[in-house]
């Protein structure tokens, strides 16, 4: 007898255009989210700095907000399986991404009396949640749309998962060779959303919401415009740039000159002279009444240059200068006159001292920026190999600004034991405490 059951109907085809606009949209959403989160860094320096606490700040706030929107995204996916639902979502992350340049001051201020830890991410929180939470919403709505029936669920997963992972790592690489270095974070910020709204506009017309869609399109269009290069800074800047580090500036102010690093002073000198008016400079004066006979030393660290150019021109000691940051190099040879003659390696201090050249009478380390502590060169390794570098009898001299200004945790704090322990025929110097041998 013949089957007269009916086959199960086969699911609708899904529109072509709508499959790649929303694999486009999710990788450009992808790349998105990693620019807000390392230009987040941005926003927040000025007032916090660039520490591990506010990466941390801004890394913890992307994730939660991200976990978030997934949860939020699913519940809309099962609800609301339509291409104006992705649409809106991305529309209403720009909406946010427009208003946190106008903001951000306002909220950075009122939380610095809450200090560094809870201050960074609070202010993390308010300015980057919502956003993040709304662009976090795509994902699940993104699959629900490009699969047809649930056999075929693994492969939808699978491509926007993909796409978005990619556009991920894109963003990130844009951000740091790119858009950091050469644009202003307002611009970066206000382009981010810009594209969010031609995308969110995109999508309308797509799904055939042809006023809507035109107008976010228009509006959109207007905004990514305003990723311009960082506007002119005022005359008494006389110089404004990025570097992977952070931001550098260089600011005169009356007789003085001064050295910042994300809104920090690294040095400051007199504006004639260019003699550092930094009271801890002085106390270097005392290495070479130490040791008469030095003749060479190495500083870890360049800043504005006052220790190098101290050792040279007063004392005659041959230096070389171990920085990390490019930037600095140009900035402290055109601002702050250091001599072309001292010669800078650019390199990570850590690294350096494995395979330097020389042995040295003295070793400065000046690697401090604020409230960052560079963690690998408060080892026990990092000074036995400082320890090897030095003639007998040399003088391993650190500077920690961090000393007087937070408190030092039980891993900061072991620095000088490491020294110590480390140097058994060398002196530790630490300005302002003490001269002696190490062991």
């Amino acid at each position: 007898m013949r089957d007269r059951r009916k086959a199960a109907p086969l699911p609708p085809p899904r529109p072509i255009l709508q499959d790649a606009y929303v694999l486009l949209a999710s990788f450009l959403v992808g790349a998105i989210i990693l620019v807000v989160e390392i230009m987040g860094t941005r926003v927040i320096s000025p007032y916090y700095g660039a520490s591990i606490y506010v990466w941390s700040s801004l890394i913890g706030v992307t994730l939660a907000s991200l976990t978030v929107g997934y949860v939020l995204g699913g519940w809309a996916a099962d609800r609301w399986p339509r291409l104006p639902g992705l649409a809106l979502e991305m529309i209403g992350g720009a909406l946010c991404l427009l208003l946190l340049p106008w903001m951000r001051r306002g909220v950075l201020a009122a939380t610095t009396p809450l200090g560094l830890k809870a201050g960074s991410l609070v202010s993390a929180a308010l300015l980057f949640a919502p956003p993040l939470v709304l662009l976090g919403m795509t994902g699940p709505v993104a699959i629900r749309l490009v699969t047809s029936e649930v056999t075929l669920l693994g492969r939808g997963v699978g491509k926007i998962y993909g796409v978005s992972t990619l556009g991920s790592m894109l963003g990130a690489i844009l951000t740091g060779f790119v858009l950091i270095p050469n644009f202003s974070v307002s611009g970066v910020l206000l382009a981010d959303a810009g594209v969010l709204l031609v995308l969110g506009g995109g999508g309308l017309l797509v799904a055939r919401r042809t006023l809507a869609g035109t107008s976010a399109l228009a509006v959109g269009m207007l905004v990514a415009a305003g990723l311009e290069r960082a506007p002119a800074p005022p005359s008494n800047v006389i110089y404004l740039g990025n570097s992977f580090h952070g931001e550098i500036k260089v600011v005169d102010t009356k007789d003085v000159r001064v050295l910042l690093i994300n809104g920090v002073d690294n040095g400051f000198v007199d504006r004639r002279s260019m003699e550092s008016r930094a009271p801890y400079i002085a106390l270097f004066d005392y290495l070479p009444a130490a040791r008469p006979a030095a003749k060479r030393a190495l500083c870890i660290g360049l800043g504005s240059g006052s220790v190098p150019r101290a050792f040279h021109l007063r004392h005659g000691i041959a230096s070389e200068v171990v920085e990390i940051d490019s930037v600095i190099v140009h900035v402290a040879r055109r601002y702050f006159d250091f001599p072309a003659d001292i010669p800078v390696i650019v390199e990570d201090g850590r690294t350096y001292v494995e395979h330097a050249p020389h042995r040295y009478d003295f070793v400065v380390l000046d690697a401090f920026a604020s409230e960052t502590l560079p963690g690998h060169l408060f080892t026990r390794e990092f000074f036995a190999r400082v320890d090897a570098v030095l003639e007998p009898g040399g003088i391993l001299d650190r500077f920690n600004s961090l000393e007087t200004t937070f408190d030092i945790g039980v891993g900061q704090g072991s620095a000088e034991p490491s020294a110590c322990q480390a140097s058994k025929n060398n002196g530790f110097l630490n300005p302002g405490r003490n001269l002696g041998p190490a062991s």
